[in-house]
């Protein structure tokens, strides 16, 4: 989630997170600041729900896309898609 700019009102996504999935969310600090890692439906239904509120700027469901996609390419060689496999298998 701290790929995607603008989403604003992260306390509370993170709040009702913890809250509802204690054990599915994680708040880690970055050289670029915090990022929140979360399942990906979680992500996906934040991004969505910010943006059709108006609370996140258009396009940003694009940049969550995006930044999912860059992150998997850099992770090497088939290391990405087993990782994708192993959290859909834990989260899904």
């Amino acid at each position: 989630m701290g790929l995607v700019g603008g989403l604003g009102r992260r306390d509370t996504f993170l709040r009702m997170a913890k809250r509802d999935h204690p054990n599915s969310t994680r708040t880690i600090a970055t050289a670029d600041g915090l990022i929140t890692i979360c399942p990906h439906p979680h992500g996906q239904g934040l991004v969505d729900a910010m943006e059709h509120t108006g609370r996140a700027p258009k396009r940003t469901r694009q940049q969550y896309d995006t930044a999912i996609t860059s992150a998997l390419d850099s992770m090497p060689g088939e290391r990405g898609l087993e990782w994708v496999i192993q959290a859909f298998k834990r989260w899904g």
